[in-house]
């Protein structure tokens, strides 16, 4: 019986990593759906680099446009994600970036996730609720999605290889991120 634990323990870890996903899925399309509807995207501010939790979209994408009937939950209410400044205990985050040479056209969704399986990014080394996991990273050539992600005890924690493998050091520095 104990040596099914670990395993439970680690299915539970993938379902709620999918859920993370499946959320940051669709907030893209509730975001996606407003702005077709009203010709701007559904943030509190255009500026590049400007960033809130998921909560701030309630208004205008349940009460104002009807697109979503509930906002998506973070699965692990004490999970806490962390990235360029900015915390969100069991909530989702996103940025304001530029796209296609505009300003403002642009987001970045994150959700902190538990499994290297279900990541597409590592931040920066020893990330344990700090900055060093930088929006800057994601607007420069640094933010090449993981095709792998591999724990290693190295001091290069957060090392990218050319062939698409992130290295990592401990779990805090697992992301699932989305832009559009």
């Amino acid at each position: 019986m104990s040596a099914l634990l670990p395993k439970l323990q680690g299915a539970q870890d993938i379902a709620r990593d999918t859920a993370r996903q499946l959320a940051i899925r669709d907030l893209q399309a509730g975001m996606a759906g407003y702005y077709s509807l009203n010709g701007r995207r559904p943030v509190n501010g255009e500026q590049v680099g400007a960033s809130w939790d998921t909560n701030d979209l309630r208004e205008k994408l349940i009460v104002e446009s009807n697109l979503m009937s509930s906002l998506p939950q973070e699965p692990n209410q004490e999970n806490v994600n962390s990235f360029n400044n900015l915390t969100g205990n069991g909530q989702y985050l996103y940025f304001v970036l530029p796209k296609h040479g505009t300003q403002g056209a642009g987001l970045l969704l994150v959700a902190k996730t538990e499994t290297p399986g279900k990541s597409n990014y590592v931040c920066g080394t020893e990330v344990a609720n700090n900055p060093s996991c930088n929006i800057t990273d994601v607007t420069t050539w640094n933010a090449v999605p993981c095709r792998t992600i591999v724990l290693t005890g190295e001091w290069w924690q957060a090392l990218y290889t050319w062939d698409g493998t992130c290295y990592y050091k401990n779990s805090d520095q697992l992301r699932y991120i989305s832009t559009y």
